[in-house]
C-alpha cells in the first residue's frame, strides 16, 4: 500500500509537468528506503532455503527463515489456533479448531502475530510501568489475581471507558517486565480484541491480535508466541 502511495506521487507529479523538488526525491528515497526493510526489493538477494517447507521473510533489512506452516512473506507474520496450538498452516488434517477456521470464524481461533522493522526508539514509559503510574492516579478500579501468574487489571481511561489489562507477573519480556495484553472494550468479554506489541529481538517488533476470550490464557498464549517467533532463524 505505501509503495503504491509512492508511485501515485511520482505521477502526480509528472501530471503536473514539474520535476520533483530536492525534498520531494529525498522524501520519496526515504519512504522507498524504509519500505524495502521490509519488503523484497529490486536488486536484493533472496536466501537459499526449502520453498516447499518454509518461507523467507525480510525484517529491519535482514532475511529470516520460517516453517511455512506457521509464517507467511504476505503479512510479515505468523499465525496459530488456540487453545491447541496447531500451526495456521497444519500439515495434519484434522485439528480442535478446524471447524471454526473453514467457517469463516478463523478469528475467533488465530492468535496472530505481525513483525516489523523497529526504530529502536522504546515507549517511555512501558506498558507495564504505565500500568502502575495509573495505579498511582487512582485509575485503577480493581486488581485481581486470576491464578499464580496473571492478574487483571481494570483501569478507566480518559475517555471514560473501563479497560481491562492481562499482566504475566510469572514471565518477563524483553524489558525485563511482565507481559502485557490490552483488552479495550470491558463490555465485550469474548468477541472483542486484544492486542499487544513487544521488542522480540533488537530492531524488530512484533504485534499480536487476538480474541478477548482468550486473554485468560494470556501468559501460556506468551509463551507460545516466544516459542514460535524463536522458529525465525537469521539466514
Amino acid at each position: 500500500m505505501m509503495f503504491r502511495s509512492c508511485i501515485w506521487l511520482t505521477i502526480l507529479i509528472a501530471l503536473a509537468g514539474c520535476e520533483p523538488t530536492a525534498e520531494q526525491k529525498a522524501h520519496f528515497a526515504e519512504r522507498r528506503r524504509l519500505e524495502c526493510l521490509q519488503q523484497y526489493c529490486p536488486g536484493d538477494v533472496l536466501p537459499t532455503y526449502n520453498t516447499m517447507t518454509h518461507e523467507a521473510i525480510k525484517l529491519n533489512g535482514q532475511w529470516f527463515i520460517g516453517p511455512k506452516e506457521y509464517f507467511s512473506s504476505g503479512t510479515n507474520g505468523g499465525a496459530f489456533y488456540w487453545p491447541s496450538k496447531t500451526p495456521v498452516s497444519p500439515k495434519v488434517q484434522d485439528f480442535p479448531e478446524k471447524a471454526a477456521a473453514t467457517s469463516g470464524h478463523a478469528n475467533d481461533v488465530t492468535i496472530e502475530i505481525f513483525l516489523r522493522s523497529h526504530n529502536g526508539f522504546v515507549r517511555s514509559p512501558s506498558f507495564y510501568k504505565a500500568l502502575q503510574i495509573a495505579e498511582t492516579h487512582g485509575q485503577v478500579i480493581t486488581k485481581t489475581v486470576l491464578r499464580p501468574g496473571l492478574v487483571l487489571w481494570r483501569v478507566k481511561e480518559d475517555d471514560g471507558y473501563v479497560a481491562t489489562w492481562f499482566t504475566a507477573d510469572e514471565l518477563r519480556d524483553s524489558n525485563g517486565e511482565p507481559p502485557i495484553l490490552f483488552c479495550r472494550r470491558e463490555d465485550e468479554p469474548k468477541s472483542g480484541v486484544c492486542t499487544t506489541g513487544f521488542i522480540w529481538v533488537p530492531g524488530i517488533a512484533a504485534d499480536l491480535r487476538f480474541r478477548a476470550k482468550h486473554a485468560q490464557d494470556w501468559p501460556e498464549v506468551y509463551q507460545e508466541v516466544i516459542r514460535v517467533l524463536n522458529l525465525l532463524k537469521k539466514a
